[in-house]
């Protein structure tokens, strides 16, 4: 996607997880946004 993309809208999915996982979100928006990193540099 990095070739063919500017940018991901994410937002959504991060307000779901602090919908969903309140005051334990911050681990999980922190591995969300780290796998996401990773997809989009390939790693």
């Amino acid at each position: 996607m990095t070739r063919c993309a500017d940018g991901v809208i994410i937002d959504s999915s991060v307000v779901k997880i602090i919908a969903e996982h309140k005051e334990n979100a911050a681990a999980k928006l922190a591995k969300y946004v780290s796998d996401i990193k990773k997809s989009i540099c390939g790693l």
